[in-house]
């Protein structure tokens, strides 16, 4: 399945047809060669498929990014409604995984007896409005007025637990080793935090590593009336009770098995997960892999100089990641891997939630010593054994 039309590589963004264009010049021939039958090889599949779902049409890119990396399962997309009332206040809730019954069941939409028996909602994801209508209006300006925003807190976040218990009503977790979002998949590959703070903990066989630092959303940030626009026609409205969407899927990462989620934001003209990004220097190295962990195969890139929108480009994944040479995904996957190691290592069996610290001098990640229950990633054992019965 062709997620979005190609973009030719001239109009790659200059880093990323650079990277290409250097390892073309760079390389010597031998070495091109053998990377060229790679891709060939790997483009093979392409070809015409009969049918393809997540798991074949994303799978076959996210080789791309290394020839180990695959789609185990996919979890489907799951919606988190953000209309529901809060049992406790952010003050007196422990940390992000400290949610109740009713508020996770208010919160995913269910309607049944036990956890077991709930019936959970279809995700209606918005559709992209043809992109073509919506550059001939460009330029168009932003509106410009006080900002308006949220945190990532309860309701307006789902909580972590929240993924986990979707994933296992469709796959054995206890075949699951590591879980982890769109945000800790960029740190384990590059070693930078950008502002943000990651918890490691491990339940059962799982170590999850997740952002856990409290963070705010401006509803009048170009970003989100960037997404109105392309999925609404205009910029129109946004407020706080509109529901949010993550999709789940299982990665095999090397040896590794990975449960990853990401909030995801609309479907395309294919009902392929679409990015939504309009930002003026965009990491494209960021957006890959949180593309990566969301399982989104497009990203539509809202340019913008100021306040004003002056151009739409689209980008599928696989542009995305042919766009760094093959030592420089290599070193991705390693770092990957090796990260992901290192920090299960470190953890052992200890169950209390730990801090990801900066990377050492060897390039290896570090912990800090456990921390207290205000920042565990995890409901009440009550509410664990309610969702995750020890007996099944």
């Amino acid at each position: 399945r062709k997620v979005h039309v190609s973009t030719p590589l001239s109009r790659l963004p200059p880093d990323l047809g650079g990277s290409l264009a250097g390892m073309i010049s760079t390389r010597p021939l031998c070495a091109f060669l053998a990377a060229l039958c790679v891709e060939v090889a790997l483009s093979a599949r392409d070809v015409e498929p009969k049918s393809r779902g997540h798991v074949l049409g994303f799978g076959d890119t996210l080789r791309h990014l290394n020839p180990r990396f695959r789609v185990v399962a996919d979890l489907g997309t799951f919606t988190w409604h953000t209309n529901c009332s809060v049992t406790k206040s952010p003050k007196s809730r422990l940390g992000q995984g400290d949610v109740a019954m009713e508020e996770l069941r208010c919160g995913l939409g269910a309607v049944g007896g036990s956890p077991q028996e709930w019936q959970l909602p279809e995700a209606f994801l918005a559709q992209v409005v043809a992109v073509d209508d919506v550059r001939a209006r460009l330029p168009i300006n932003f509106f410009r007025s006080k900002p308006v925003g949220f945190t990532n807190r309860l309701p307006y976040e789902a909580p972590p637990v929240a993924p986990l218990f979707v994933a296992s009503r469709a796959f054995d977790l206890s075949q699951v080793e590591f879980y982890i979002d769109a945000a800790a998949l960029y740190t384990l590959a590059t070693g930078v935090f950008e502002g943000k703070s990651f918890t490691v903990q491990r339940w059962r066989n799982i170590v999850m590593i997740l952002n856990s630092g409290f963070r705010s959303y401006h509803l009048t940030h170009k970003g989100f009336q960037f997404e109105r626009l392309v999925t609404r026609g205009s910029l129109g409205s946004f407020t706080f009770k509109e529901p949010r969407f993550h999709h789940i899927h299982v990665l095999r990462l090397g040896g590794l098995t990975v449960l990853a989620t990401g909030e995801v934001y609309a479907l395309d003209e294919e009902q392929g997960l679409t990015e939504l990004k309009a930002v003026a220097n965009p990491n494209w190295k960021r957006i890959m892999l949180q593309m990566v962990a969301s399982g989104s195969e497009g990203v539509l890139h809202g340019a913008s100089e100021r306040n004003t929108l002056g151009g739409i480009d689209v980008y599928t994944l696989r542009q995305l990641i042919g766009g760094f040479t093959l030592g420089e995904r290599a070193r991705m996957a390693a770092n990957i891997t090796g990260a992901l190691e290192t920090i299960r290592d470190l953890v052992g069996s200890e169950s209390s939630p730990s801090a990801l610290g900066a990377w050492d001098a060897g390039g290896a990640p570090t912990l800090s010593p456990p921390l207290d229950s205000a920042h565990t990633l995890l409901p009440s054992a009550d509410v664990l054994e309610e969702l995750f019965p020890s007996s099944a």
